[in-house]
């Protein structure tokens, strides 16, 4: 059924398997409009779509922004840019952006359970000049007929963050979401995934976490590899069974001692879904699995069973009570999938849709709080949505080995669309003879969020540590600005030239591939992380200037007034500025 709605712009909806019972304004501000859309199904248990659409005037359109974008923020693809997002992956938002970088069009939904597509394109046929936005929602099975969501529609010139930072207070607002973030997840981190893969070993790892002490990481991650003997398989098909594997780690209780005693903390890798061919467990769940991946070689737990997630979580549960880990890094919940080849709806489960088992075990997982209040879960790019990640407390950029630009744009969007979490770099791969200088690339590449570090400390060259030691201290001790302070980015179309930070009078910014700033009269830290030996300062005022290597070493001071300066920076150094009092 197709019908138009003309409210204050007209929408163009297409329903099946249900009715459209309303939809009103139920706020609008200048240029800012919120729908609120109710239908009614036909038959509760049955899946029915909705789909609502509109066209705008084509003007001032430059780059598009979505969560899962990554690089490409391109206007025009065939047929159309789409969002995609349901709870297991992306969020459902998406931004068209004008030719000076802000806002033209951002359109989001509340709800961020169903599956929902929010689409753009150019409709270039008809000749009319105008923009296609539409959204497509696919509401799942419930006990009720009725369903509503709420369709925000922004118009105002805001810059990306600001309008981000609102959609996601919305969320929150809509959602009724809190964030339980303790100061242990915004700890550095050493993880053992680059650098061991799946063959850690107890005695290797005791000797790199002095090094990791002195240079200030807090927290380790030990990932996968720990859980069965021998070398790594490439695959998932010895993962399930998790017990500790006595080869690589003799003694783990004493392993978790010697890190509480450096007051680090460790947390143990899981891919939740998975029961790999080889493991005991495999022949136990056969018949409760969802599907079988040839690919990871193990079958994807069906958790619609309510003793499925009892094993889930009482595995969690056993790690934490025997030997006191501190936090679990949860992988792959975003291969949980509702779909048409799943299993059919049986008794023995207490849920109709994955969508909704999977809600039921995180917040069983969040129940493991009562035994570590401060426990930490680390969850990753693509489950982004508010309310996905709502039941952790760690957000990690999706796995990008060596690629600091990928990092630094993951950090940024994952910034702005989740401000109540940590957000965690991936973790930092380089040679153990690379140039000092580009380890210190990657490292401001990842200045605002948690860092995570993933090479042998203990084989690196001396230069590394020296860098990491000064990077960390400096990232520790600016944390608060760092990590909380009002983000702004710049050239959002160009995967972010410019990040600043800033709070309470102090101002970080980092130059990527502009190496132009202007100061605003704050105390101020600017870092050249472009490719040139130089930074070009734009000053309203007399300042005072300290100029520092990648190393941290103080190269120069000097004082400027008024005026465009160009300034001779080292590659990865460091610029403080402060007004001169009068």
């Amino acid at each position: 059924m197709e019908k138009i709605f003309m409210i204050d712009r007209p929408f163009v909806v297409k329903i099946t398997k249900a009715n459209v019972s309303e939809i009103s304004v139920i706020e609008k501000q200048e240029n800012l409009t919120c729908y609120r859309i109710s239908i009614t199904k036909d038959k509760p248990h049955e899946n029915a779509t909705l789909k609502i659409s509109w066209k705008q005037k084509m003007l001032d359109g430059y780059s598009v922004w979505t969560p899962l974008c990554g690089r490409n923020r391109s206007m025009l693809q065939w047929e159309a840019v789409k969002s995609d997002s349901d709870f297991f992956r992306g969020a459902p938002v998406l931004s068209l952006l004008s030719n000076d970088e802000s806002n033209n069009t951002t359109v989001a939904i509340s709800d961020n359970v169903a599956h929902c597509r929010i689409s753009f394109g150019i409709d270039d046929f008809p000749q009319n000049d105008e923009y296609s936005f539409s959204v497509d929602i696919s509401i799942p099975p419930s006990d009720t007929a009725e369903y509503d969501t709420i369709l925000r529609i922004d118009n105002r010139k805001k810059s990306l963050a600001d309008c981000l930072y609102e959609v996601a207070n919305w969320w929150k607002m809509q959602c009724g979401l809190k964030n339980d973030i303790p100061a242990s997840a915004e700890n550095a981190v050493y993880s053992t995934w680059y650098n061991f893969h799946q063959t850690p070993n107890q005695k290797l790892l005791e000797e790199e976490l002095i090094v990791a002490e002195e240079i200030g990481l807090k927290t380790v991650i030990l990932d996968d590899g720990w859980q069965f003997d021998g070398e790594g398989v490439g695959d998932y098909s010895l993962c399930g069974d998790w017990k500790i594997s006595k080869e690589k780690f003799p003694d783990f209780k004493a392993f978790v001692s010697k890190i509480h005693n450096k007051d680090m903390r460790i947390m143990l890798w899981f891919c939740v879904p998975f029961v790999g061919v080889k493991t005991e467990d495999y022949k136990k769940f056969n018949g409760k699995f969802l599907y079988f991946s040839e690919k990871e070689q193990a079958g994807i737990l069906d958790i619609r069973y309510p003793s499925v997630r009892e094993h889930i979580v009482g595995t969690y549960r056993k790690f934490i009570e025997r030997y006191g880990i501190d936090g679990l890094k949860l992988d792959f919940i975003d291969s949980f999938k509702d779909g048409d080849d799943i299993p059919p709806y049986s008794p023995e489960m207490d849920s109709k849709t994955v969508g909704k088992a999977v809600k039921k075990l995180l917040n069983e997982i969040n129940q493991l709080k009562e035994i570590k209040k401060d426990l930490l879960i680390e969850f990753r790019q693509y489950y982004v949505g508010a309310e996905i990640v709502s039941h952790c407390n760690m957000l990690r950029v999706m796995d990008c080995a060596y690629d600091s630009v990928t990092n630094r744009i993951g950090i940024a969007d994952l910034r702005m669309l989740d401000p109540y979490t940590a957000i965690h770099s991936d973790m930092l791969l380089w040679a153990k003879t690379e140039k000092a200088e580009l380890c210190a690339r990657q490292l401001l590449n990842i200045m605002f969020g948690v860092p995570q570090i993933s090479v042998l400390l203990t084989k690196v060259d001396p230069l590394h540590i020296i860098v990491l030691k000064e990077y960390l201290s400096y990232w520790t001790k600016n944390r608060d600005v760092l990590l909380h302070g009002r983000l702004s980015v710049k050239q959002p179309e160009a995967n972010y030239s410019q990040i600043s930070s800033e709070k309470d009078g102090r101002k970080i910014t980092v130059l990527y591939s502009e190496n132009y700033y202007e100061f605003t009269y704050k105390d101020e830290d600017v870092f050249n992380a472009t490719s040139d030996e130089y930074t070009v300062i734009n000053s309203p005022c007399d300042i005072e200037i300290k100029v520092f290597d990648c190393l941290g070493k103080q190269i120069r001071e000097e004082r400027i007034g008024k005026g465009v300066y160009k300034l001779l920076v080292p590659k990865c150094g460091r610029i403080c500025l402060k007004t001169v009092k009068q």
